[in-house]
C-alpha cells in the first residue's frame, strides 16, 4: 500500500473525521497502526458525542510529522474533547520504540542528519 492509498483508506473509513482542508501527510508505514489508532480514538468520542455536528466543528487534524524522531499529530479539539490529548500523549511515547519505516522494535537514532526512530536494520540503511 502506498502512502496515497493509506490517506485514501483512512478517509474512507472515517469520512467524518476527513475534510477537504485534511493534510496529506508522509509517515513512513511502521506508524501507519499508530496513526489508525489516533482516527479509531477519534471515531469513537465522535460516535459518543450527543452533539456530533458540534463535535465536527470543534475537531481539526492540521498535521501529522515525525519531529525529533516522535510521532506528532497535530489537531486542533475544543473542551469536550480534552480526553484526546491523553491518547495522543501515549502514540507519542510509543513512537520513539517503533521503527517508522517497518513497525519493528526501533530506537531514537539522534546521530543521522534527521533524527529517527529506527530498527537496526533501516539504520543502517541510512547511517
Amino acid at each position: 500500500m502506498t502512502e496515497d492509498e493509506f490517506n485514501t483508506a483512512l478517509e474512507k473509513k472515517y469520512p467524518q473525521l476527513w475534510d477537504k482542508a485534511h493534510p496529506v501527510f508522509r509517515i513512513g508505514r511502521g506508524w501507519w497502526p499508530l496513526i489508525e489508532e489516533f482516527y479509531e480514538a477519534m471515531n469513537q468520542q465522535y460516535l459518543e458525542s450527543e452533539d456530533k455536528a458540534a463535535w465536527m466543528n470543534e475537531f481539526r487534524v492540521i498535521n501529522i510529522q515525525n519531529k525529533m524522531g516522535y510521532l506528532h499529530i497535530y489537531y486542533a479539539v475544543k473542551d469536550a474533547q480534552k480526553s484526546a490529548l491523553g491518547s495522543n500523549l501515549d502514540l507519542i511515547k510509543r513512537s520513539q520504540k517503533i521503527c517508522e519505516e517497518c513497525g519493528k522494535e526501533g530506537s531514537l537514532r539522534a546521530d543521522l542528519d534527521y533524527i529517527q526512530t529506527l530498527c537496526d536494520e533501516h539504520y543502517e540503511k541510512v547511517r
